[in-house]
């Protein structure tokens, strides 16, 4: 995980786009079956496998216990871009990324991650589990 984390950070600190890693599946094996957007300033999920479609549409709070925005903020620095679109687009992809979440300490296994969100004003957590990236190419597209 340490290599992970390192190579983000060398190739984000480059400051150029088309200098990219190719972390998967190289880096990360697993993602989780849900895409995320940024949305006035709050993560929304608005892709889910089947198992996972009532966390559609909904405001995701927390992820792993931690706040979804300090996640996302906390992945901005790993991002290799040249513009703020570019790089929060990236750091959605990489909320989806439970090795990440290892490796900076959110998470102790890449197996699940612990998702929490609002539904009628009140607070429900499910449990995500990870997937190898080969059976989420439609999720990714």
């Amino acid at each position: 995980m340490r290599k992970l984390l390192l190579s983000l950070t060398i190739t984000a600190r480059i400051g150029d786009s088309h200098t990219q890693l190719e972390i998967i599946p190289f880096l990360c094996d697993d993602f989780i079956p849900l895409k995320f957007a940024h949305i006035d300033n709050e993560i929304y999920c608005v892709n889910a496998s089947d198992i996972y479609s009532d966390l559609l549409f909904k405001k995701i709070t927390r992820i792993n216990g931690v706040e979804s925005m300090t996640l996302f903020n906390g992945f901005m620095p790993l991002v290799e871009s040249e513009n703020e679109i570019g790089k929060a687009y990236s750091a959605l992809a990489y909320l989806r990324l439970p090795d990440l979440y290892v490796a900076m300490g959110h998470s102790t296994s890449s197996d699940s991650l612990v998702v929490e969100y609002e539904e009628s004003g009140q607070r429900v957590t499910r449990r995500v589990e990870s997937l190898d990236f080969d059976a989420l190419k439609p999720l990714i597209i």
